[in-house]
């Protein structure tokens, strides 16, 4: 299956990132009592928590033999769990966690990748106007997550020295908090947190990331290729 980042902001399933691993589990047979399984996720409202509660509803699992349990975990328990091999299968993450966990001896095989990246940076200080005014402010942001590396990524790009920048390490479920009790100078965030922030917040301001600009001046287009093709690690 082919995944791709997408600069175009997409709501609901269709921006769910829920990237399926798994340590070397075997693909259980069908049987008259479903095979137990666990699956370790992230949890609301990152994307990864979307897919979980549609599965259960809809007894897919059961009806594939399966009967699987998922717990939620914020993104640093998530990898740390997944990769001590505490979870067998990881339902929730993208691709730079599997390549840490390549990069640190965890024989991973992924299986596939559902993922657009829309991120953002929002603020109400009227102090800060661009991201390059970040510089020396807090910045409340989930640094485990592919995300806030993404916006790093791009944020260097627009000259932003962003070792200037105090990261306040946060959660996901807590970034919204975050931004509605208006505890930092800005919150990196993305959907459906951004909605939902907007919903309680209309003032909140989103900072321009400049990133289709930016990325087709990097690479020639507006998407990232994401995963071409199903990408393996032996076991």
């Amino acid at each position: 299956m082919k995944g791709v980042f997408s600069f175009t902001r997409r709501t609901g399933f269709a921006a769910a990132a829920i990237a399926c691993l798994t340590l070397g589990a075997p693909a259980p047979a069908r049987a008259q009592a479903p095979a137990k399984l666990k699956i370790v996720v992230f949890g609301f409202p990152s994307l990864g928590a979307f897919m979980p509660p549609v599965i259960k509803a809809k007894k897919f699992d059961v009806a594939n033999g399966l009967d699987i349990t998922f717990d939620q975990r914020p993104p640093t328990a998530y990898t740390t769990q997944f990769n001590s091999g505490e979870y067998q299968i990881g339902g929730s993450a993208a691709l730079l966690t599997i390549g840490l966990a390549d990069l640190r001896g965890v024989k991973v095989k992924y299986l596939f990748n559902l993922f657009d990246f829309w991120g953002g940076v929002v603020t109400s200080r009227p102090a800060v106007k661009s991201v390059k005014d970040l510089e020396g402010k807090e910045l409340a942001a989930a640094r485990a997550t592919t995300n806030f590396q993404m916006f790093d990524f791009f944020a260097k790009k627009l000259g932003v020295d962003t070792a200037k920048i105090k990261v306040v390490n946060t959660a996901p479920p807590g970034l919204v908090g975050y931004a509605v009790a208006d505890r930092a100078d800005a919150v990196q965030l993305w959907e459906p947190a951004y909605t939902l922030l907007k919903a309680k917040s209309p003032g909140v301001r989103l900072l321009d990331l400049q990133m289709d600009n930016t990325w087709k001046s990097f690479a020639g287009g507006t998407q990232i290729p994401y995963l071409a093709s199903p990408l393996t690690q032996p076991g």
